[in-house]
């Protein structure tokens, strides 16, 4: 079974018997119309795309004869919302995103949803922040219930969505984040088992926190010097490998004599043992923006940082970060299995000129995300 866009507007889906079929959707002034299954040819689909918009043409004409949206209440949507949507999108936060959902409704009630008027989205965000929310915080509920509407847009319930006629809060930038040599080594003294063994990943091989934890030994084969990231755990839900440098080696040679089925044995990621380290080191309230409230996220940044300072060609890194987001560059550049393998190999390297003066990572901008 697989899925192809074909043209703006038509997506064509094979299942396992061959069999093929059409679904079309469109936009008309903000209004989203469809999906909607049609033939088994890209003609009828066409002509099906064509009837959708003349469709909401007549229908802004003659608004008597637009279908009215469903109405649901916002605890009904809300089942339906966690159960048909969040656990599959949501899949690996799950739990935190079902939390803000139902703090959003604790706050918004039980209105039908086709009431909810931006009004009532700013006096959300207004009980958020009397909270003390951060204004990224603000932001994640904001988009949180952005999606819960736009969905509500899908399922027919709503037309329109007040989310958007709403602001984002500005979030305070931290700058380039990166570390230092001596910060770095800070760090892992500052780490016990298995949080030590974590960073010493993430720094050297860019992978996310959730990819590192469910990785299996069946992912790394130590004779090809590969590790093997599953698409069902990765956040693009699209498989690679990273090659493995001298120090990541080290680690799974550790790691591998204690026998589990995971590389770090551990069931969950020790929260407890990485902000009792980033307060050891005072890096929850420094000064240094790089390092202010450093994040276990942060260290896929020092790894791309590290790389950029070796001058590792921007799509190679991409490559290596699983990152999708540096199109332009991408169509310069040219990626092989050996420059992926010099490419990891430089981590390793890199903190050694730093501590010489040979390169300097001041300059070096964030390209992981």
């Amino acid at each position: 079974m697989s899925w192809e866009t074909v043209e703006r507007g038509i997506r064509r889906y094979k299942q396992k018997n061959g069999d093929v079929s059409y679904y079309v959707d469109a936009t008309y002034k903000r209004r989203r119309l469809g999906p909607k299954r049609t033939g088994p040819t890209l003609a009828l689909a066409r002509e099906a795309r064509i009837e959708l918009l003349s469709q909401a043409a007549h229908e802004e004409t003659f608004p008597e004869l637009r279908k009215r949206p469903q109405r649901i209440r916002l605890t009904e949507f809300i089942q339906r919302y966690n159960d048909e949507y969040l656990k599959e999108k949501a899949s690996r936060s799950w739990h935190i995103e079902k939390g803000r959902v139902k703090r959003i409704q604790e706050i918004m009630g039980d209105p039908f949803i086709d009431e909810i008027s931006v009004a009532d989205v700013e006096h959300l965000l207004r009980e958020f922040r009397r909270r003390k929310l951060s204004n990224a915080t603000l932001n994640r509920y904001r988009s949180r219930l952005s999606s819960m509407l736009n969905q509500a847009i899908k399922w027919d319930y709503l037309e329109v969505n007040p989310v958007e006629r709403v602001k984002r809060f500005h979030e305070e930038k931290l700058g380039d984040r990166y570390l230092e040599p001596d910060e770095y080594t800070a760090l892992l003294e500052a780490c016990e088992e298995p949080l030590k063994s974590l960073v010493i990943l993430a720094v050297n091989t860019g992978m996310r926190r959730n990819e590192l934890m469910t990785l299996r030994w069946d992912d790394v084969d130590l004779s090809a010097g590969l590790i093997t990231v599953r698409p069902e755990i990765s956040k693009t839900k699209e498989g690679r490998s990273i090659p493995i440098n001298e120090d990541v080696r080290a680690v799974l040679n550790e790691l591998q004599l204690q026998q589990n089925d995971c590389v770090v044995p551990c069931a969950s990621f020790p929260r407890r043992q990485w902000v009792r380290a980033v307060s050891d080191l005072g890096w929850d309230k420094t000064g240094v923006r790089r390092l202010r409230r450093w994040r276990f996220h942060d260290l896929r940044h020092a790894c791309a940082s590290m790389m950029v300072a070796m001058n590792v060609p921007l799509y190679t890194i991409a490559k290596v970060l699983g990152h999708k987001d540096i199109k332009t560059t991408q169509r310069y550049a040219h990626i092989n299995k050996d420059s992926m393998f010099e490419a990891v190999a430089t981590i390793s390297t890199g903190f050694k000129k730093v501590r010489n003066g040979s390169i300097t990572l001041d300059t070096v901008t964030n390209t992981a995300e």
